[in-house]
């Protein structure tokens, strides 16, 4: 048996970060300088419907699609957000802020306005982690100005980036997501006397790959949760969300039992991404897509087993 140490833990978020990095770096390259070949035949073969909007590209880098990227970008800008206010290194506080700068731009230049939802659900889990006022009220000093200049103003709608992460917070106003409602309305009607839902596979990719003319092939999913409700119905979506409230429930309990500072941090920061993820995928199919669902089922396996790296109790 080989078990896990901190060690690790700390070099896989090392080697997260670095990888997000790069990616950011990628996808900064293909909106500023340009497409490899293999890249312009990849959207010539289909994906520039979703990828180049009003003339303007949607940074992939090298994941899947863009909605993948960008919800990757804002989930690892709050994890250095999060670091950069558990440090007490200005070292570290630097590298983290400019780390969070560059994958919130990756995340900008991603188009996927969504994924801005990642940081809106994952800031307030962070703060309910801690249960410390101070911490509350630096991390409030930090967001709320910035999203009131979004939500209020049009500082910077100039920028084509910009606009596009506003227009997130204004969903009523956003023809995509009415079109989507209403989606959802037909397939509610179609799913009604259905409660294990139309079978595995009968949606999304896998629908229009293998039964093109069943009607739930047919209606975008645009949503994980939707592409789960369609397949295994009503029943199968609740057990699904309350597995994943379990991980986050367990967690909690686990994260606030912790007496190890540098576990506690780490635990908090996972478990705020987490929840982030979870809320974004309401949105895009971000957790059942490489690599997001692979890194966030292992970091549910450390949040929810975090207690055996804590600091062991002094026995009398």
């Amino acid at each position: 048996m080989n078990p896990i140490t901190k060690r690790d833990i700390k070099i896989l978020c090392i080697f997260w970060l670095i990888w997000s990095f790069f990616a950011a770096l990628w996808g900064f390259k293909q909106q500023y300088i340009g497409l490899e070949p293999a890249e312009l035949r990849w959207l010539a073969a289909g994906a520039e419907k979703q990828h180049i909007l009003w003339g303007q590209l949607r940074s992939f880098s090298f994941y899947s699609d863009a909605g993948q990227f960008g919800s990757e970008m804002a989930g690892v800008t709050l994890l250095c957000l999060i670091f950069f206010f558990e440090t007490n290194s200005w070292f570290y506080r630097l590298l983290f802020a400019v780390l969070a700068v560059i994958t919130f731009w990756g995340f900008a230049v991603s188009g996927t306005r969504g994924a801005l939802f990642v940081i809106l659900a994952g800031f307030p889990a962070y703060f309910g982690l801690k249960r410390n006022p101070v911490h509350i009220i630096r991390g409030l000093m930090v967001a709320l100005p910035v999203f009131c200049i979004l939500m209020f103003t049009h500082i910077g709608d100039s920028v084509y980036q910009i606009w596009r992460i506003r227009s997130a917070l204004h969903p009523t106003e956003d023809a995509s997501f009415l079109v989507r409602l209403e989606n959802q309305q037909k397939l509610k009607n179609f799913l009604k006397d259905k409660p294990f839902g139309a079978g595995i596979g009968t949606s999304s990719g896998a629908g229009q790959r293998f039964s093109p003319n069943y009607f739930a092939a047919q209606i975008p999913t645009d949503s994980w949760y939707v592409q789960i409700w369609i397949e295994t119905g009503f029943v199968g979506l609740t057990i699904y969300l309350l597995m994943l409230l379990g991980f986050m429930f367990i967690g909690t309990f686990k994260v606030w039992q912790l007496k190890d500072p540098w576990v506690t941090t780490i635990m908090i920061a996972l478990l705020a991404e987490f929840a982030g993820i979870c809320v974004v995928s309401y949105t895009n199919p971000i957790l059942g897509q490489f690599p997001t669902s692979t890194i966030l089922f292992i970091n549910s396996f450390l949040f929810t087993t975090c207690d055996r790296w804590d600091t062991k109790k002094q026995v009398a």
